[in-house]
């Protein structure tokens, strides 16, 4: 919590068109970021699933109040799969005003120069696995500034609780008291 995302790391969006964090998200506005892999053939889509779960029961909206982003792990993985996998999960959504063409709902693939660096500010690990990777399902809330401000483990996120988190981290402000005691204790 409160670790800084290098905002300005390139990958390729869903056209192959090179973009950086900052450019896909909204100014001033929070953004959830989501580390998977599109060939996934388990967990990522538990992971998908839970996350178009909480999009549309989401009271906060999509390209308005928050952005999403989504990046792949892999650096084989190329920009015909992320939008293979945004089709998939835009077909899901019942969010108006949101179009696959939106930067602010954005699946991007990179070369490991900038996916490592990622991973690691996210503290994301993961670890190559035969032909898949092995990792832990979850997402992160971020701040405009681009500070850590709420990891979401798991592939269930409660709608009340991330909506919570949102207002929290447009606000600047890093996870809840609760997450700063405990982290407090573990250091010490």
């Amino acid at each position: 919590l409160g670790a800084q995302v290098n905002l300005d790391l390139p990958f390729q969006d869903t056209s192959g068109k090179t973009r950086t964090l900052r450019e896909l998200a909204i100014p001033g506005k929070p953004f959830i970021i989501v580390p998977v892999y599109f060939g996934c053939p388990r967990l990522c889509t538990l992971t998908f699933e839970g996350l178009t779960k909480l999009l549309n029961q989401l009271k906060l909206r999509l390209g308005q109040d928050f952005s999403l982003i989504v990046f792949s792990i892999n650096p084989e993985e190329t920009p015909e799969m992320a939008s293979e996998k945004a089709k998939k999960v835009y077909e899901k959504l019942k969010i108006p005003d949101v179009t696959l063409s939106d930067a602010n709902f954005a699946f991007l693939v990179g070369k490991q120069e900038s996916i490592q660096p990622l991973t690691n500010q996210l503290g994301f690990k993961y670890e190559k696995d035969g032909m898949d990777f092995a990792h832990s399902p979850g997402m992160m809330l971020v701040t405009p500034e681009g500070k850590i401000s709420r990891y979401f483990l798991g592939v269930d996120y409660p709608e009340s609780d991330v909506r919570y988190s949102l207002v929290e981290a447009s606000n600047g402000q890093i996870g809840g008291l609760a997450e700063q005691i405990f982290l407090y204790c573990f250091r010490f």
